[in-house]
């Protein structure tokens, strides 16, 4: 008898390190987290692309074209080989397609050759070429603001990019919003996941067709839950189609943070819905235009923190329904003011944001100082940081806005009328209250004379004051690509306007930093999750309990 009971205690042990050793080498993301592994906050991950010379060349000169090419990575030691690597991007991708510089946003796919093949569970990731931001940090605090409220959004990571052993420069890596996330958020991907590409519907007011919002998962063929959605904002009442409080943690912090790079500035995007059973999540995205680095808001940066927290908006409230409908029911109105003291009091506190700041300023000052592709120099990183226009002082003086609002010691409304910035570029369209509209001035270029009204010509050409409908007209005409382009453009000629300028400084390079002679020809070394302390912990308790079970019997 006792034969017997050794004999099973054995033998479920053998199957224990089995299913322990399976874990390990087959579905290291259950044991492993990607928040320590993808996503850490308290270091640089070193990310090594291999592609082939000519895929590379091609992959530059026709960035716009957004084509897929096969290569190898490393990612903070984990190796993937045939995974997908294409160009990414909206004003940031056709900006740096207009210049020399050949820095762009990249998004990594990797199971796009090989099924099934993921990072530690992630299908997708996007590394992001910090255009627009000399403090390299606007986005990286944003998200990290929206996670202190615990809003669902994407998570992310510095990384020290290296393409075919050279140093491509300092990078943020961001989740992707795809099944993963989903699953991760929400538990399910039964639902559309909805981003809008600047046509009918992406203002969320009712149309008569949306072409302007596209499922990124394709599960249905209609918009049933989104014309319900639009249906109710018209109404004035979304309680019953959105979860309006993942809305509210968006507004809070783009109103905190001035992001109107968004559906409040009147570009109605960088946003997804996601339909969560029974109601649509807001998910918030790209935010590397926040502190005021929006150019055709053509708020100063004395207006930026004077913005009002009731009527984030720019131009009329009328041109955005959404935030309308939702901050006119005074609960919402509630929860949202919460939001926005639970942010002041916590991540924008003067002390800790000051002290966040200088530990995110020290984990990357090394490698932007070596940066050979950054659209920046030192100096003007540590200006955006550090100087009276930064983003220290510009939270701080932002924060003691919103206090005297919050109080009632300041007007947090303007009768409907919204912010309106005194530079920048204004848009072409007054006729309904100032509203944001896409800068035309380069459309013909774009699209060409042929494909244009004559008449239409004239008018873009004088400067004419266009009516919204035939604005709307336009950009439903034109392709995704187009209209990346038109907003590029514009975005481009501001982008350094209301930002801090400077010289360039030197500095060493960290040790953390392998170049190709220091890591043996371009080759890292890749992570053995098996020598993990966890799972030697694990197997340590299994064989300590087997072991107790052992003398038991025998006694």
């Amino acid at each position: 008898m006792k034969l017997m009971k050794n004999t099973a205690v054995i033998v479920v042990t053998i199957v224990i390190l089995i299913a322990i050793q399976s874990m390990v080498g087959a579905d290291s993301e259950t044991l492993f987290n990607t928040d320590t592994i993808v996503f850490p906050h308290d270091e640089v991950v070193e990310v090594s692309i291999t592609i082939d010379d000519l895929d590379l060349v091609d992959l530059k000169t026709n960035a716009m074209n957004e084509t897929t090419y096969m290569a190898d990575i490393t990612y903070n030691g984990i190796k993937l080989e045939s995974v997908g690597i294409r160009a990414k991007g909206n004003s940031s991708l056709s900006s740096v397609a207009k210049t020399d510089s050949e820095r762009y946003s990249f998004k990594i796919d990797f199971d796009e050759y090989i099924d099934e093949q993921s990072l530690l569970g992630l299908e997708k990731i996007n590394l992001n070429n910090l255009f627009s931001d000399p403090s390299m940090m606007a986005e990286y605090l944003s998200y990290e603001a929206l996670e202190s409220i615990e809003a669902d959004v994407p998570r992310t990571t510095y990384v020290n990019l290296m393409i075919n052993g050279e140093l491509q420069g300092l990078y943020l890596a961001v989740e992707q919003v795809d099944e993963t996330f989903l699953i991760n958020h929400y538990g399910n991907t039964n639902g559309e996941l909805y981003k809008p590409e600047m046509g009918n519907g992406s203002d969320l007011t009712v149309s008569e067709n949306y072409n302007g919002i596209v499922d990124k998962l394709g599960v249905s063929d209609n918009l049933d839950h989104f014309e319900s959605l639009v249906m109710a904002i018209e109404n004035g009442d979304v309680s019953e189609m959105m979860n309006t409080e993942s809305f509210l943690k968006y507004l809070a912090v783009s109103t905190m943070v001035i992001h109107f790079d968004s559906y409040q500035g009147g570009m109605y995007h960088n946003y997804y819905l996601y339909w969560n059973k029974d109601a649509f999540e807001w998910i918030t995205w790209d935010l590397n235009m926040a502190f005021n680095g929006f150019p055709k808001s053509g708020l100063t940066d004395t207006e930026a923190v004077q913005v009002l927290i009731d009527e984030p908006v720019i131009g009329d409230m009328g041109q955005y329904p959404l935030v309308e409908a939702v901050l006119s029911d005074e609960t919402n109105i509630v929860i949202y003011h919460d939001y926005l003291s639970s942010l002041r009091n916590d991540y924008f506190n003067e002390e800790v944001f000051e002290a966040r700041v200088m530990e995110v300023y020290s984990l990357i000052k090394n490698y932007v100082s070596i940066d050979p592709t950054s659209f920046y120099s030192y100096e003007e990183f540590e200006n955006a940081l550090f100087s009276g226009e930064g983003i220290i002082d510009f939270a701080e003086a932002r924060v003691s806005n919103v206090t005297l609002q919050l109080n009632g010691d300041l007007e947090s409304s303007n009768d409907g009328k919204g912010n309106t910035g005194s530079t920048g570029m204004k848009a072409l369209g007054v006729e309904d209250n100032d509203r944001m509209q896409p800068d035309l001035a380069n459309l013909i270029e774009i699209v060409g004379r042929d494909n244009l009204d004559e008449d239409m010509i004239v008018a873009i050409e004088s400067g004419e004051v266009l009516p919204i409908e035939a604005v709307k007209l336009i950009m439903d005409g034109l392709t995704e690509d187009q209209r990346g382009q038109l907003i590029g453009e514009q975005s481009n000629q501001l982008t350094n306007e209301n930002r801090p300028h400077g010289g360039q400084k030197g500095g060493e390079i960290p040790s953390q930093i392998r170049t190709e002679s220091q890591i043996g020809g371009g080759q890292i070394v890749e992570k053995d999750l098996r020598d993990s302390p966890l799972i030697t912990m694990m197997l340590s308790v299994v064989l300590f309990i087997c072991s107790l079970a052992l003398i038991k019997i025998r006694k």
